[in-house]
């Protein structure tokens, strides 16, 4: 079936001009052809339009990118991915001496290192920042056991930078600019702010009393830019994207990784608790399955902006979007839902939904804690509830540092809560040294009381 650009188009414009997503751009690979389309404007105090050239704060989409200069290293045979870090950072800090002798660079990419995940720690400019950054990690806590279960990890993804620093003898930056965005032709996508200013550059937007403000962080800490740092257009991701698409070959023939890296960063290596996020994780990529067909990606989002990339690798699709403003996550499922079905035949499996029965009190109730978020939940006379505190960069993002929502159980025995506005899961967990937990958001935290 032929792409039909307009059509999105007019989805596009239609949702910029409800107001809280202010601009974004969208970009669809179909029958080995881009598509590209864009709308509203960049920043609401100069009103520069959005454009497809324009470039956004793709997040934490850029965890793939990383992923995949450590996998092309593996192939050099600088990289065994299944041998302890510290093997090749030898000056590593952990919380735990027994984790740290054990965890590999396989359980930063699948984020089952069990560390504290969020750890955004901003230590300047410096070309020093990531070592300096792993110097800091043994102030944080192992909330999992290594390898126990998955848990979304940025604090990982900040060491797998440094890896990547020391086996390359570059700078992330320059790592990431010499080894994907040179050889793939990426030639509107950096890693600093400043070099976004060669280009129409989006500002993010958030909440505020009157609808929208711009937002109080122009970009993500260095230390965390192989977490999250990368500026790009929707159409450089969806060239980055073919990297694997073609089985590891660039557009111009240049083989940057082999099949059989490409072949395992797409294969299940860890559950995901959370169905509403995805099944599994792979090396870097997140995966699941619409009607028996693989799709895999990764969200991105930054304070005040949001990327979201999706391929169906056996259809040859692919999908990007970025946007600033908080309503673009409101966005990409309908749009997503819509451009694979009508290019795919295939929908996204049924979101859990509250059914008619009632939450009792369980012996789960309690309070959760880890860096960044705490959450309670309890049964008052009105019913059962879930409290939220956050702190960093989500509660820059929300324009809140505390929110409250119900607590509803579906059909299935999932329990869920719209805390943050949307019926998300919230899953209590055992693990098998007896840690109880609770999952939410991407992350486990362990049970504080």
């Amino acid at each position: 079936m032929a792409f039909d650009l307009q059509k999105w188009q007019t989805t596009l414009d239609e949702h910029t001009a409800n107001g809280m997503t202010p601009g974004v751009s969208l970009a669809v690979l179909a029958d080995g052809e881009v598509h590209t389309a864009a709308s509203g404007v960049l920043n609401i105090a100069t009103g520069v339009e959005a454009t497809t050239d324009s470039v956004f704060q793709i997040g934490s989409v850029t965890k793939l990118y990383t992923s995949t200069i450590l996998l092309a290293l593996s192939d050099e045979g600088l990289l065994d991915v299944d041998e302890p870090i510290v093997t090749y950072l030898p000056e590593l800090t952990w919380p735990d001496p027994d984790a740290r002798r054990s965890v590999t660079t396989r359980h930063l990419l699948t984020h089952t290192s069990g560390i504290d995940g969020d750890h955004f720690l901003d230590l300047g400019r410096g070309e020093d920042v990531l070592s300096r950054y792993v110097d800091t990690l043994g102030e944080l806590t192992q909330v999992l056991p290594v390898g126990a279960a998955w848990s979304y990890c940025n604090t990982g993804f900040a060491v797998a930078g440094r890896l990547v620093e020391k086996l390359t003898g570059l700078t992330f930056d320059e790592a990431v600019m010499q080894r994907l965005f040179a050889p793939l032709g990426l030639d509107h996508s950096c890693t600093l702010p400043e070099e976004a200013l060669k280009f129409r550059a989006a500002y993010g937007h958030v909440p505020s009393a009157e609808g929208l403000e711009l937002a109080p962080t122009v970009s993500t800490p260095r230390t965390m830019g192989s977490a999250g740092g990368i500026i790009s257009t929707a159409y450089d991701v969806i060239e980055f994207a073919r990297l694997y698409l073609n089985d590891g070959v660039s557009r111009s023939g240049d083989r940057l990784l082999s099949e059989d890296s490409v072949l395992e960063a797409l294969t299940p290596q860890a559950v995901v608790w959370d169905p509403s996020m995805a099944s599994h994780w792979g090396l870097g990529w997140m995966l699941t399955e619409w009607g028996g067909k693989r799709v895999v990606g990764h969200d991105g989002g930054t304070v005040g902006q949001g990327a979201f990339l999706r391929m169906i690798p056996e259809d040859g699709i692919a999908i990007a979007l970025v946007g600033t403003g908080p309503g673009i996550a409101g966005l990409m499922k309908p749009l997503f839902d819509g451009i694979v079905g009508e290019l795919s035949g295939v929908r996204p499996p049924e979101s859990a939904r509250p059914s008619d029965d009632t939450v009792t009190e369980q012996p789960w109730f309690g309070v959760y804690e880890r860096k960044n978020m705490r959450i309670e939940v309890d049964h008052s006379a009105d019913g059962p509830a879930v409290s939220i505190e956050i702190a960093g960069l989500a509660a820059e993002s929300l324009g809140t540092d505390s929110v409250t929502g119900e607590l509803e159980i579906a059909a299935d025995g999932t329990y869920l809560t719209n805390a943050f506005g949307e019926w998300m899961p919230i899953v209590p967990f055992t693990i098998d040294d007896g840690t109880d937990g609770l999952h939410f958001a991407g992350r486990a935290q362990p049970r504080a009381n």
